[in-house]
């Protein structure tokens, strides 16, 4: 979908290409979103079995005016080999709600550079990976019980961050790669707890 509106509802997407030459796998996704100059895109995704193949969605959004909105809902996303996460979204928050990820080589939803546009929650039981973090001065990233977030750079909070977790449902923080860097509170009003 590279401009206009897809829905995909009740449907199956099996065995999608995988390019040989490693290079080109950032393209092999079953759904591919984006948004081109001149043209917003809106895919929803709901009831769908995704099977097989290297990414099941990417969202790309672009810095260039134009509107991406995505979401999957009360879908399988299953067999899929891309080691950086079954969901690839770069610039765009998309809405998932109530949906099984299985046998994947990583069940991690990978948002890159993550900035707050609105108030967010991470759900419960997510997998989450991240370049960095930033929530703005009057937003709040909600981070639920059991939440795993791998993350390669820092997160900055100016606006708030409730992070809590349970002694038997903790939140986890990990490295996506080597290390990651630091949480950064700038006058915040933050909460961390089990974490």
């Amino acid at each position: 979908n590279t401009g206009g509106t897809l829905l995909l509802d009740n449907s199956e997407v099996k065995n999608s290409f995988v390019d040989s030459v490693t290079a080109n796998r950032i393209y092999n996704a079953s759904v591919w979103t984006e948004s081109p100059l001149g043209y917003d895109s809106t895919t929803t995704i709901n009831s769908t079995v995704f099977d097989t193949g290297w990414t099941a969605t990417n969202f790309y959004g672009q810095e260039n005016g134009r509107k991406l909105s995505a979401s999957i809902q009360n879908s399988t996303l299953q067999n899929y080999q891309n080691t950086d996460g079954v969901v690839i979204s770069n610039r765009i928050v998309p809405v998932l709600t109530n949906n099984t990820y299985t046998n994947n080589a990583n069940d991690y939803v990978d948002f890159g550079a993550f900035t707050l546009e609105g108030d967010y929650a991470l759900s419960t039981n997510g997998k989450y990976a991240f370049s960095n973090v930033i929530v703005p001065t009057g937003k709040i990233l909600t981070i639920e019980p059991g939440v795993n977030i791998k993350i390669s750079g820092d997160i900055n909070v100016s606006g708030s961050l409730q992070a809590n977790g349970a002694v038997d449902n903790p939140i986890n923080i990990m490295p996506k790669g080597d290390y990651w860097g630091i949480i950064y509170f700038n006058n915040s009003l933050s909460s961390l707890n089990s974490v």
